[in-house]
């Protein structure tokens, strides 16, 4: 039968519709003729998932590109918010390129979607939300949705144990800054962050990209939180600061089920570390002046304003601090410093030589002045004050300290120590506290008092300062009391102060080139042998209570009321202590010595009674020299020995790291010495310190006015980073 050409295409088409394959949800929902085209990203909305195909992304991407409606633009944004959930880095990156902006009422949906814990408590916690938990609790209830599932009350409303819907006294882009601020150590700002306060989107403000960084962070987002750091302003600033959180919550992941998340936040830590350094070296090479300047010049940060250089000093950035960059900016604020300057820092000396010429009006007059109020200059005033101190204490110690019957019995040796002890306290305890802070009445930022407090504690040269001034206020308080029963306790007590006076005055080194590397090691020397004393200490202590048990059984005064220097612990230690550097004893373990000192008795009554003149004798024991050949055998060949191999080992490592730390601590000294002035010379100051702090409490709120690297600038070289980082991983 004939049939037209028309009716067998038409054929032809209907029997491959009835056998073509059903179209998948994303296509069903396109083609639907009846779909509002308003409502697409709503619909479209339910067939994405973290694991769904690019595919998806790109056709819902395209349609919405090609028509044009009234939605469009929200539609955008439900994309961009769903491809940041599904971790789609290049779907993201495209969106922001082609100028999609991140709307600021989808941030409570990416918490809820990506920051969940079911009920969780943070006791016993493998997810990221026990580091938060125990960064604060508080906070981090303000962030994590902890919902169980809402369930209807008996009055109709929605209940739910998730108290961040319960209770929201702050948005959730707030939160995330007090988070931010707290992992970097600083306290709450009050002045900052006010509830139910809404987030302005204007030019000065920092913009919703620090706060889709603070998320990425939360989640340990690697590739997308670099995307979100390109465009954040101040991307140098930025890196430090996140490199400085990520390492503070790596460091909260601290048990044995944490250690895979410790070292992904760790490596994740080192990658913005590296991308400070490689902006730091382009921007150095590019242009050095400005990128010095930049290095210093504060910015505010989720709530903080600081400098890139200072942050990274406060969180122990060692590669950042010992960048050529800080190195020679801080070797211009060493040699010169511009008192009448913004940033005190000018090229006026180079080097040490110019310094010394610029000293002695080598090098012309106006050049005079910020030598002589160089940190430089008030270092060696006060360590030349310190070494002429040390050397009248050593006179004052040797000679003149007897029972003070008048005031003529005080020496000047004693009366000059007396003016360096309050001069120094006052210097390092209360300018601090009452002085410098009111410079800064302006400020709403301050670190936590439990971030000083580990500054201080561990801080070698911070507790030598303050052992050596309780000890020798203890010792004036008891030389005060004028008693000859306190009279040898109060000469040791100064002789303890003088030997940690002498101990200070090594902190001059460490700004030196050859002294400075040597003063680390010595430091992480006596760190390493701190740690192995333990096990020392365990094998003295067990060793020694056998050979006590077998020379000296039954014995009855432990602890005898006659005074500490009697009891029997010391001479439990003394002995196989003196016998880890090799002196045997053996004529004492053997009790050979009985008849030899004549100052030993069997007799309880006489050893009990004079214990300063008597001693009891030993009673042989052949089960001690057999505990002596074991203990010998420990210590001399194993114990010995693997700590001279520890010290080479670490010796190895410090040496290829002590250039670096020698730079850290150097800068320490720098900016110390910037803010303070030589003891005891610091007393003549203080009206003009005090001046000087009344008059800058009206200009503390400006800004730095100075030449700084621009913001393209900064952007050109953090894409540069990311591409250089690409490149690499492929």
């Amino acid at each position: 039968m004939y049939q037209n050409p028309n009716e067998q295409e038409q054929d032809k088409i209907q029997k491959h519709e009835e056998y073509r394959t059903p179209n998948t949800v994303t296509l069903n929902i396109v083609n639907d003729k009846k779909l509002n085209i308003q409502s697409l990203m709503k619909s479209y909305q339910l067939s994405l998932s973290p694991g769904s195909l690019s595919l998806y992304f790109y056709i819902a991407y395209q349609f919405i590109q090609e028509k044009n409606y009234e939605n469009k633009e929200k539609d955008l944004q439900l994309l961009l918010l769903e491809a940041i959930i599904a971790d789609r880095v290049d779907y993201v990156s495209a969106m922001l390129q082609n100028g999609v902006e991140f709307n600021y009422n989808h941030f409570e949906t990416l918490y809820n979607e990506t920051l969940k814990c079911q009920n969780c408590r943070a006791k016993d916690c493998r997810k990221i939300h026990s580091i938060h938990h125990r960064i604060s609790a508080d906070v981090c209830e303000q962030i994590w949705c902890t919902c169980k599932g809402k369930q209807k009350s008996n009055t109709g409303n929605v209940s739910t144990n998730c108290k961040r819907h319960v209770a929201r006294p702050l948005t959730i882009c707030n939160s995330g800054r007090l988070m931010c601020q707290q992992l970097l150590n600083y306290a709450t700002i009050t002045g900052e962050i006010r509830p139910g306060k809404v987030h302005p989107q204007t030019d000065e403000d920092e913009g919703y990209f620090h706060d889709l960084l603070a998320w990425a962070l939360f989640t340990n987002r690697v590739e997308i939180a670099g995307v979100f750091w390109s465009k954040c302003k101040n991307q140098l600033l930025t890196a430090v600061m996140a490199s400085s959180i990520l390492k503070n919550m790596a460091n909260k992941a601290t048990s044995a089920k944490d250690r895979q998340l410790y070292k992904e936040l760790l490596d994740h830590s080192r990658l913005f570390e590296e991308r400070v350094v490689h902006m730091q070296s382009s921007l150095y090479d590019e242009i050095e002046y400005d990128a010095m300047s930049l290095m210093e010049k504060k910015d505010e940060v989720w709530g903080i304003q600081v400098s890139p250089m200072t942050c990274a000093y406060e969180h122990n950035m060692i590669d950042v601090i010992g960048h050529p960059c800080i190195q020679r900016h801080i070797n211009r604020i060493w040699y010169n410093e511009q008192i009448f300057s913004s940033v005190g820092t000018s090229e006026a000396a180079a080097k040490f030589w110019d310094w010394v010429g610029n000293v002695f009006v080598l090098n012309g007059r106006k050049r005079l002045i910020q030598a002589w109020f160089s940190p430089l200059m008030k270092f060696v005033i006060h360590y030349i004050f310190l070494m002429a101190l040390i050397i009248g204490f050593s006179a004052f110690v040797l000679t003149e300290l007897n029972i003070i019957s008048g005031i003529s019995d005080i020496g000047i040796y004693e009366w000059l120590l007396y003016l360096w002890l309050f001069a120094d306290l006052q210097e390092e305890f209360l300018f601090p506290i009452l002085i410098r802070p009111r410079a800064h009445l302006c400020r709403r930022w301050k670190h936590t008092f439990l971030f000083k407090l580990k500054r201080l504690v561990f801080n070698v040269w911070n507790i030598l300062t303050l052992l050596s001034h309780l000890v020798l206020i203890q010792a004036i308080w008891m030389r005060i009391k004028n008693s000859s029963d306190y009279h040898r306790a109060t000469l040791r007590l100064y002789s303890l102060g003088l030997f940690l006076m002498y101990m200070r005055f090594l902190q001059c080194m460490i700004v030196h080139s050859y002294f400075g590397p040597k003063i680390i090691m010595i430091g992480e020397m006596l760190l390493e042998l701190f740690k192995f004393v333990w096990i020392l200490i365990i094998f003295m202590m067990c060793t020694g209570v056998l050979y006590h048990a077998n020379m000296y059984p039954s014995h009855y005064d432990m602890w005898s009321p006659k005074g500490v220097q009697y009891w029997r612990i010391w001479k439990i230690i003394a002995l196989p202590y003196w016998q880890i550097y090799g002196d045997l004893f053996l004529d004492e373990l053997q009790g050979e010595n009985n008849v030899v000192n004549g100052t030993c008795t069997f007799v309880r009554s006489e050893w009990e009674d004079h214990p300063g003149t008597y001693e009891r004798c030993v009673e042989y024991d052949w089960a001690v020299i057999v505990i002596a050949a074991f203990y010998m055998l420990i210590t001399n060949l194993l114990l010995v020995n693997l700590i001279i191999a520890l010290f080479t080992s670490r010796f190895e490592e410090v040496q290829k790291d002590s250039d670096k730390l020698s730079k850290f601590w150097r800068y320490s000294v720098i900016t110390q010495y910037r803010n303070r002035h030589p003891v005891p010379l610091n007393l003549l100051f203080l009206p003009w310190r005090i001046w000087r702090n009344c008059c800058q409490q009206q200009c503390v709120c400006k800004k730095d006015d100075v030449n700084t690297v621009s913001q393209e600038t900064q952007n050109l070289h953090a894409v540069k980073c990311l591409y250089i980082e690409s490149m690499k991983t492929k």
